[in-house]
């Protein structure tokens, strides 16, 4: 078996995915610092934008029942994109949690409608050499076709 090369760094490389980091940072809710008040039961998130984002620990339905010291061991992750728990070994992305407090726990299923409704239209280069390759085999039925197949297919 031949050696793997390992791939190849470009500068133009390395700027492109500098630039999508940075992309990815600003356009996705980023903590950077995250403190819990046992009088209050609170989380504090303060964020990338310099907001900080209040939240009580008994509405985070992963963390019902932990006890304070549970929940003063919260740690965050070294992306701002998550928190940890390493007594519990449990781990909740910040996009998450916010989201359950802003639209419910019920957004998850919409969004996944959603995702899986645009997934179908969304346009790739393999997506496209499929369709060329499907193309020069004739391409797809016509539907008084396909239905006359489909009819002469079941059995009576």
């Amino acid at each position: 078996m031949a050696p793997v090369k390992p791939p190849r760094f470009t500068a133009a490389k390395m700027a492109e995915w500098a630039r999508l980091a940075e992309a990815e940072r600003v356009t996705t809710p980023t903590a950077t610092a995250v403190t819990y008040d046992r009088v209050s039961r609170c989380y504090t998130l303060t964020m990338l934008a310099r907001a900080k984002v209040v939240l009580a620990a008994d509405a985070i339905r992963e963390l019902v029942g932990y006890d304070d010291e549970t929940h003063s061991s919260v740690e965050l992750s070294p992306s701002g994109k998550g928190l940890r728990w390493p007594s519990t070994d449990m781990d909740i992305s910040v996009t998450g949690l916010i989201m359950d407090f802003i639209a419910g726990e019920g957004w998850k299923s919409g969004y996944r409608r959603m995702l899986m409704s645009e997934l179908p239209k969304m346009k790739s280069p393999a997506k496209a050499k499929a369709a060329r390759e499907n193309g020069r085999k004739g391409g797809r039925p016509p539907k008084a076709k396909a239905a006359k197949v489909a009819e002469e297919a079941t059995p009576t």
